[in-house]
């Protein structure tokens, strides 16, 4: 086997571990989570247990998408925002902005 096969195999490998770890195969969420057919629109999920994590939903399936370091999923706009902003974190639910914009 040559060099350039054998790295396309560890390539293949690290990108199925990559995306395997992405699933959320916990049985914590229930089977009407996600709408069992795509519709035009993504159908984002908020993740009840962590801040910094949201679920795009396919095909019934939901995928565990994290936001990158230092921001929260913000339901409202569904997309990854300040802490602040995204209301989700306790420490600034009692934030002036936060209360006029429940999450």
């Amino acid at each position: 086997m040559n060099v350039f096969a054998t790295l396309s195999i560890v390539c293949i490998a690290a990108i199925a571990y990559t995306a395997s770890d992405a699933l959320d195969f916990s049985g914590n969420i229930p089977d009407d989570f996600c709408p069992k057919e795509n519709s035009e629109n993504v159908t984002f999920r908020p993740n009840a247990d962590n801040c910094t994590t949201y679920y795009v939903c396919e095909s019934g399936f939901p995928i565990l998408m994290n936001c990158p370091p230092g921001l929260n999923f913000n339901p409202r706009e569904n997309v990854c925002d300040w802490p602040a902003l995204a209301c989700c974190d306790k420490k600034f639910w009692d934030t002036k902005y936060c209360q006029e914009h429940p999450r």
